[in-house]
């Protein structure tokens, strides 16, 4: 034993000694058709000779070293590469680095151009542009933009998820006088990133407004915001579909109204696949995520609100779709189950982006109710269930603070409970997703 614990030891000294570290990836992302050099700061960067990412769309052309803490590569982003986050590593005779991300935009970069704490000394741009900045102790960085009565004006903000540190963002869209015409903090789409998105009620300037949300931002805060005419819905209906199905999506929450889009969805199984929101050629700068399953499924209806009139499902195992919204504030769905079966109920809101804070409770055929839950491991529920007799049941879905909104969307998925294993390693630092998740295996 004591042996094999010194060769363990002899060999992972020069692997931790020689491993290449990677803090800081600058700029932090790009635009789409172009080729954009990029600067890596970190320790031990001696002998890096290529990048790995993870991601289609992103290919390395040359990189050089300049000392054991700066090197510098040029990107190649493909112009069909998919938009946001390409998540990507370092890599050389001492093994490879932390996984970082780039960023991919569909607009050209423009940088912040300090002063610009005032509305008055607000930098002006173009629309659909992407301001690279800093928002630091205290500040405000304000843009200006020009705008025709009706025309959309969305602002979103890439600050949390480029991973730095933590930055949580706020973004105002205020009028030539100085009203806040829209204000976020944090979205449910985005988690601790902000958009907004306003039609323009008459023609005239208009600044977008980013800051740290407790003015406590420093020189580590960097962000990429972006501002134009882009749909920036708040979710999309439904929440899921087949493999291989063509379905007409429709997204919902934007200021000019809903945006509907057709899409075919992958021929595999996927828990979150990804769907870009386009109108007028311009297409969202971050997607919403859908559910891909083979289960069948049923929509909630405009009876759905109430026991008596609920929705019927197909049989078990099968999924549930619908939103909570403002005049049915829950949804019923009828099933029917033999004595002893097990289904695991599960729902997929917060999970999927959706502000939806679900609880699930199941009730006889008469309404009695059965059991219930709100939050299991996270903010959606689920309930593994033992059916006690024949006959048919009731499941319903409503917000915990029986709130409810046109984008609080939910799925609720019925399978069968079958053996399993699971394994999983924590997250530590919120930007830091890496952090005693690696470790180095030698050659043979």
């Amino acid at each position: 034993m004591w042996r094999t614990a010194v060769t363990f030891s002899a060999l992972a000294l020069p692997l931790h000694a020689f491993t290449p570290v990677l803090g800081k990836v600058d700029p932090p992302g790009g635009q789409l058709g172009t080729e954009v050099q990029v600067n890596f700061y970190g320790e031990r960067l001696d002998g890096i000779n290529t990048a790995l990412f993870y991601e289609p769309g992103i290919t390395l052309n040359g990189i050089e070293v300049k000392d054991g803490k700066t090197a510098t590569a040029k990107f190649v982003i493909a112009p069909d590469a998919v938009l946001g986050e390409h998540s990507l590593r370092l890599s050389g005779p001492g093994g490879i680095s932390e996984l970082r991300s780039f960023w991919v935009g569909a607009f050209p970069t423009v940088a912040e151009a300090e002063p610009n704490g005032t509305t008055g000394q607000a930098q002006k741009i173009e629309m659909n542009r992407t301001v690279q900045g800093v928002a630091g102790d205290e500040d405000d960085d304000c843009y200006q933009v020009t705008l025709k009565k009706g025309q959309r004006l969305s602002a979103e903000v890439e600050a949390m998820r480029l991973g730095r540190t933590m930055f949580d963002a706020s973004v105002a869209i205020l009028d030539a006088k100085g009203f806040e015409l829209a204000t976020c903090d944090d979205a449910p789409l985005l988690r601790t990133d902000a958009f907004v998105s306003i039609l323009a009620p008459e023609d005239g300037d208009y600044r977008v407004v980013v800051r740290e949300a407790a003015y406590e931002g420093s020189n580590e805060c960097q962000y990429r915001l972006h501002i134009g005419g882009f749909p920036r819905p708040k979710a999309v209906i439904p929440t899921g579909g087949k493999p291989g199905e063509t379905i007409e999506f429709t997204f919902v929450g934007d200021p000019a109204g809903p945006v509907k889009q057709t899409f075919t969805l992958p021929a595999e199984p996927r828990e979150d696949f990804p769907l870009f929101p386009q109108h007028e050629g311009l297409s969202a700068p971050s997607p919403h995520w859908i559910t891909v399953s083979p289960l069948e499924s049923v929509r909630d209806n405009e009876t759905s609100n109430t026991a008596k009139t609920a929705a019927t499902l197909p049989p078990l195992p099968c999924a549930a779709m619908g939103v909570v919204e403002e005049g049915k504030p829950s949804d019923w769905f009828r099933f029917s189950a033999k004595k002893d079966r097990a289904p695991v109920f599960r729902s997929i809101a917060r999970a999927r982006r959706s502000p939806l804070d679900p609880v699930l409770s199941i009730h006889a055929a008469d309404g009695k109710y059965l059991t219930s839950n709100d939050d299991q491991g996270g903010p959606d529920s689920v309930i593994q269930w033992t059916c006690p007799a024949d006959g048919d049941y009731l499941v319903q879905v409503r917000d915990q603070l029986r709130r409810t909104g046109p984008d609080f969307t939910y799925r609720i998925e019925i399978n069968d409970r079958s053996p399993s294993i699971a394994s999983t390693l924590p997250t530590v630092e919120r930007v830091n997703t890496q952090k005693w998740k690696t470790f180095g295996v030698p050659r043979g």
